[in-house]
């Protein structure tokens, strides 16, 4: 009789890079029978359609996510975009680490990581963004005496967490009291210890951000959100 009962392994998708866990199967006799699981779930879904539902689905998927976004974000010349951010999204593939972008405002930071977004999308890819300022604001939310509103604000974080992909957009800007540290660092935390990649862009220096943070936090947000689990792009 087969069993699962042992100790998952992991590996990467050889096509998109992302996470897998899985499980050997055991023998009748006890041995353990490996054969390592090596395209993920989504990449199998779509590898097994035909050429035109292949394009019909990352079609569908691009257009799914574009319907999340304001309205001035969805069209966007990458033309237009500075070529170090085009080089960056173009260089990225999906793994347990992010990528972030530093620069003025209208740098095109966000719309060069919305395209980034849309693409991961594309592959299948759960995604979920928000703004530094929707983040304030859905911290207290989820404490609201409205249970609509209370139950929105928590379901929308707790996507955050979970999601393939998370992208907060314009990190610093919004009003950094310590119940929204705690949610930040909460959200990043559990992202870091599942291998989950957090996108961020930003108006200020990682000097900046440190200063932001309150001592007791600032060194374990800035190592999560840092050079060790990010890939960082200056302007």
């Amino acid at each position: 009789m087969q069993t699962s009962r042992t100790i998952p392994r992991v590996s990467k998708c050889r096509l998109c890079g992302t996470r897998i866990e899985w499980e050997p199967i055991i023998k009748p006799n006890g041995k353990p029978f490996e054969i390592e699981v090596t395209i993920c779930d989504s990449c199998e879904e779509v590898r097994n359609l035909g050429s035109e539902d292949q394009t019909s689905a990352i079609a569908e998927r691009k257009s799914a996510f574009q319907a999340t976004l304001p309205m001035a974000f969805r069209e966007t010349d990458r033309k237009r975009l500075p070529s170090v951010l085009i080089q960056a999204i173009g260089d990225y593939r999906y793994s347990d680490r992010g990528l972030a972008f530093i620069g003025k405002s209208g740098a095109g930071k966000t719309r060069a990581m919305m395209l980034l977004m849309e693409g991961l999308a594309g592959e299948g890819k759960s995604v979920a963004w928000m703004t530094s300022t929707d983040l304030s604001y859905l911290s207290a939310d989820q404490f609201s005496n409205d249970p609509q509103e209370k139950h929105e604000a928590r379901e929308r974080l707790k996507r955050l967490r979970t999601v393939k992909v998370a992208f907060i957009d314009d990190l610093g800007k919004g009003r950094l009291t310590d119940r929204v540290e705690a949610e930040l660092f909460d959200i990043i935390d559990t992202r870091t210890r599942e291998g989950l990649p957090t996108f961020w862009t930003s108006n200020s220096s990682g000097r900046d951000l440190f200063a932001m943070f309150s001592p007791d936090r600032a060194e374990a947000l800035m190592r999560r959100i840092g050079k060790d689990f990010t890939k960082i792009i200056s302007l």
